[in-house]
């Protein structure tokens, strides 16, 4: 049977650590060099750990390695995790995973795709902008609406590069819809 890696927060504690939450991370005094201020920080959502005053860090294993003087082995058995065997996929942090990544792909396809009609706008408007006067009139109406969209692509581009992520999932809804 597998054993699962205990969670680095209440493991640290449980080694009587005194650990405060700030933000989405904990912090408390580095067991490993002597200081005043709290120089260790530990991530809940990445199970590891680092030490800004003497530049340590790891994970939970690494942790108890380094407080006990034990080897991998003997960190694993001291933590009660089989080694050598993967831990059990959490399906909700699976489920997550896989939608991320999805997210991820999408925003990268669209942000390809609208890169490459940027350029060919950006090259339309300096051919125009090098020799105005080989537009027709019906060119210059195409023109305008490509410049319209030019506006509107570097937009979007703005948005997926440095929207949140409400901002990005908003337009991926709105470029699904328009493509259906």
């Amino acid at each position: 049977m597998n054993s699962p890696r205990p969670e680095i927060v209440q493991t640290i504690e449980s080694e009587g650590i005194r650990l405060r939450q700030s933000g989405r991370t904990w912090r408390g005094m580095c067991p490993f060099h002597e200081g005043k201020s709290p120089a260790l920080a530990v991530y809940s959502d990445s199970q590891s750990w680092f030490c800004f005053g003497c530049s340590e860090g790891g994970d939970v294993i690494t942790l108890i390695q380094k407080l006990h003087g034990y080897d991998f082995k003997d960190a694993c058995k001291y933590l009660g995790i089989t080694p050598g065997k993967p831990a059990p996929v959490d399906p909700t942090l699976q489920r997550r995973r896989t939608l991320q990544r999805g997210f991820e792909t999408a925003i990268s396809e669209i942000y390809y795709q609208l890169c490459d009609r940027s350029q060919h706008l950006h090259r339309l408007r300096l051919k125009v902008k090098r020799d105005p006067s080989a537009l027709t009139e019906a060119g210059a109406v195409l023109f305008a609406r490509s410049l319209g969209e030019l506006a509107e692509v570097d937009y979007k581009l703005d948005i997926l590069l440095t929207g949140t992520a409400e901002d990005q999932l908003s337009f991926l809804k709105g470029a699904k819809n328009d493509c259906t």
